[in-house]
């Protein structure tokens, strides 16, 4: 479940030394620039917080899928209340930015302190140059100013809305009110749950590593959906891994409705394909709707999201809860002390790996995050073959090995676009520097000749 997130203008933005340093500024920043316009090559921490992302993805989905298979098919055939359940922990996202919003302001504050301390140092070791000391003066009272700013204050300046225009006149809204977060996050809440719903009802249907396969299906739907929410464009090397993903599907569905094996141990393998790919397309809409409406949001409207989705299904969850006892789809019944602490573990991997993939898509990339989910098609299958003793048709071996190369395939596309997008924004950014250098230059010639 990956989701990327670009960097938006903030009216809260504070200099420390040389930086700026506000919500939008990653923990770990992706490229650090150096002098003479290189990179630096990433350090062997930043490659080993990489592998550790990729593998804890890997772990936490390949867990809690095989996890909620055990709990839905044999202990507690309650689906909607286990994703209810699961749920309500990202509202923990909430909190937790908060926490990582109050060590940044100690941060800061601790490092304004010690340069207003290292220019009193200078001020003292000086014959008392008098504009060095209104300098200080000056500094010490923004830096009591900044003392000031609480927590709530700093949180509430990540919803600030700017208009800008473009180098073409045309009108760029940055940013996102707390409002309109609100009322977004309602009817995403409604989509998260309702493609969860789905796909716990499919899970106890089919095995875990079909179903992983075919959930990885979900780049077909957000092929699709972005050519008409988006407006992208439709490309070859786009095509072509749709084309192996349906492939790979298809193949994979023909060898489970054909397997003996497969029947004997999943008689509605069939449906529980079919109701996987529906919560599939659902979940390429929901990153498709994501990535349209916080692609460009800060860290904290995103945690901010993420937190009301959990709040909001609280709210609306027990009245559905309500319904589908009333019309006997789902009785309602609670879980014993044992599934209850299954419950309590699961809910807990959920969180792990949607943590897990926000913070690889904050360090890394989109392309570490989905890696991850590559990964746990071959540890489901190897779990299921291992400890569950699940006779693996060799059929659907095809359909298998064309989702691999489709996902292998997607991510080329990928990284390949994102280099295109990322050349034609550093061409922009030097033909503007270009232009406002020859502007300088123009305007000091202009006052020069004025002069003589």
């Amino acid at each position: 479940m990956t989701q990327s997130y670009d960097t938006i203008i903030n009216n809260n933005e504070e200099s420390i030394g040389n930086e700026t340093v506000n919500e939008n500024t990653p923990i770990l920043s992706k490229n650090d620039s150096v002098e003479n316009g290189d990179q630096q090559k990433p350090s062997f921490l930043k490659r080993f917080l990489g592998i550790f992302i990729v593998v804890g993805i890997m772990f936490f989905m390949t867990a809690t899928a095989e996890l909620s298979q055990h709990i839905v098919g044999n202990t507690f055939k309650q689906p909607f209340m286990i994703i209810y359940f699961n749920t309500l922990y990202l509202m923990l996202s909430i909190p937790i930015e908060l926490v990582v919003m109050k060590i940044e302001m100690i941060k800061e504050k601790s490092k304004k302190k010690n340069s207003i301390n290292g220019k009193y140092k200078s001020i003292n070791d000086d014959d008392g140059d008098d504009k060095s000391s209104v300098d200080s003066s000056s500094n010490k009272e923004n830096y009591n100013n900044s003392e000031t700013t609480s927590l709530f204050q700093r949180y509430k300046n990540q919803f600030k809305v700017e208009i800008t225009f473009d180098e073409n006149g045309k009108q760029v809204v940055n940013g996102m009110s707390l409002l309109r977060v609100l009322v977004i996050s309602f009817f995403m809440c409604i989509l998260f749950v309702t493609l969860n719903y789905v796909w716990m009802m499919a899970l106890p249907l089919t095995e875990v590593s079909t179903s992983t396969a075919l959930y990885q299906s979900a780049t077909v739907f957000v092929f699709i959906f972005s050519i008409f929410i988006l407006r992208e464009k439709i490309t070859i090397l786009k095509v072509i891994p749709v084309v192996l993903f349906i492939a790979g599907v298809v193949g994979i569905t023909l060898a489970d409705s054909g397997s003996k094996a497969a029947t004997d141990e999943y008689p509605k393998s069939t449906l529980g394909d079919i109701l996987m790919i529906v919560s599939a397309s659902l979940w390429g809409m929901y990153e498709v709707l994501t990535s349209k409406f916080f692609g460009k949001a800060n860290r904290t409207v995103v945690n901010t999201f993420i937190g009301l989705i959990g709040f909001y299904n609280m709210i609306i969850g027990i009245p559905a809860m309500a319904v589908l006892n009333a019309i006997k789809f789902e009785i309602l019944t609670f879980p014993t002390p044992q599934v209850f602490g299954m419950l309590v573990v699961n809910g807990c991997l959920g969180f792990g790996l949607n943590y897990f993939i926000n913070w690889g898509l904050s360090v890394t990339s989109p392309l570490f995050v989905r890696s991850g989910e590559l990964m746990s098609i071959p540890a489901t299958l190897l779990f299921d073959i291992i400890f569950k003793h699940i006779a693996f048709p060799l059929v659907a071996i095809p359909g298998f090995v064309l989702i691999v190369v489709g996902f292998v395939f997607s991510l080329y596309v990928e990284n390949k676009h994102n280099n295109e997008k990322l050349a034609e924004e550093n061409r922009l950014k030097n033909e503007k520097k270009q232009n406002e250098t020859i502007a300088t230059s123009t305007n000091g010639y202009n006052s020069t000749n004025n002069n003589v």
